[in-house]
């Protein structure tokens, strides 16, 4: 069964991006829409020479839940599945090959890695990565929120998604472009009140720009929110906004010349009962041990962390996490118990 597959996207003064994005998926798609939303500066006359589909869209005031939905409508009914793919990221080689060797009739989602956040500068070493969720089927969704947005299945029957390791993503943010999601996640927030991931989304986002004692009032608001949900999921997004809350004390706690960091051990502990199958909750809770001088509990929750070798149980994952941090974490702890046994030692002699 042959897979008609559509990519498709939103776009507005991205001509330094075309040649990288479309050379990515030319070869998978079997036809690509853009729905440009005011560029000036070439992008339009660019895609239509390489053979885009260009639609022209005005979004005021400019949400994106609204944008995508525009570019989604714009994708003919008669595509088997779409790829939704911004034009600052790309799809890795073989991405449609592995596409098709997974399809199955009545698939609706595909979720796939997708690396989102780099350590340098020329974006080869992996920050911060997760599952995305931008393969679907061309019919049965619609865009959610107006910052963060997600497909909502409105379909009929039960949503069939699986994740598939072998299909990567990376993502190139434009930081020289103005990021006002805070606009936007304040208005989400005032239309889903209740809604416990623009809760979350929206404390991180706050901790992100240094705005630590307004990150930690939403975080505390967003576990509130979800204090009754036992739910694997929300559990993890829960020990997220835990170790959010602790970075923002760390910060606050710097800031005031406070060196106690009982306050940050105990939300990291929290994080870590609430959600022990992420690395993220014991690597940071041995480097908060570490820092408060606790080396022998650095060095068991560093171990513990050292037994999750599964990257799917993180929603997000900290490149920090998985690399050799907690390795050092434990050869650090070591020395130093070494030494303070030593001391110890020599005192009583």
């Amino acid at each position: 069964m042959y897979l008609k597959l559509a990519v498709y996207a939103i776009a507005k003064n991205e001509v330094k991006n075309v040649k990288k994005w479309y050379d990515s998926i030319k070869d998978g798609a079997d036809g690509i829409f853009v729905t440009d939303t005011g560029s000036t500066d070439g992008t339009v006359e660019l895609l239509e020479a390489l053979g885009v589909h260009v639609d022209k869209a005005t979004v005021s005031p400019w949400r994106f839940d609204l944008a995508r939905n525009l570019s989604l409508m714009n994708v003919p009914e008669d595509y088997d599945m779409c790829l939704c793919l911004d034009l600052d990221e790309i799809m890795l080689p073989n991405w449609r090959e592995e596409l098709d060797k997974i399809y199955f009739e009545g698939l609706n989602m595909v979720r796939y890695p997708y690396v989102f956040s780099w350590e340098d500068e020329e974006c080869t070493i992996p920050k911060m990565s997760l599952y995305q969720f931008k393969i679907h089927s061309r019919n049965g969704y619609l865009w959610k929120y107006p910052i963060h947005e997600i497909l909502e299945w409105i379909g009929d029957g039960e949503e069939n998604e699986i994740i598939c390791e072998s299909i990567v993503s990376h993502h190139f943010q434009d930081t020289s472009k103005p990021r006002d999601y805070q606009t936007l996640l304040d208005e989400a927030v005032k239309e889903y009140p209740d809604d416990q991931r623009m809760s979350h989304l929206r404390g991180r986002e706050l901790f992100m720009f240094g705005r630590h004692e307004e990150a930690i009032e939403e975080l505390k608001r967003h576990l509130k929110l979800t204090e009754w949900i036992d739910d694997v999921s929300i559990l993890k997004t829960r020990a997220m906004s835990m170790r959010y809350i602790a970075r923002a004390l760390y910060f606050i706690n710097q800031r005031d010349g406070k060196e106690d960091g009982t306050d940050i051990v105990r939300w990291l502990m929290r994080g870590a009962a609430e959600s022990p199958e992420q690395r993220e909750s014991w690597i940071w809770l041995a480097n908060a041990w570490f820092s408060v001088g606790k080396y022998r509990l650095a060095h068991a929750c560093a171990e513990m962390g050292l037994t999750i070798t599964d990257k799917k149980n993180s929603i997000e994952n900290e490149s920090i996490c998985w690399g050799d941090f907690p390795e050092r974490l434990i050869k650090d702890s070591l020395q130093l118990l070494e030494e303070a046994e030593h001391e110890a030692s020599n005192n009583e002699r």
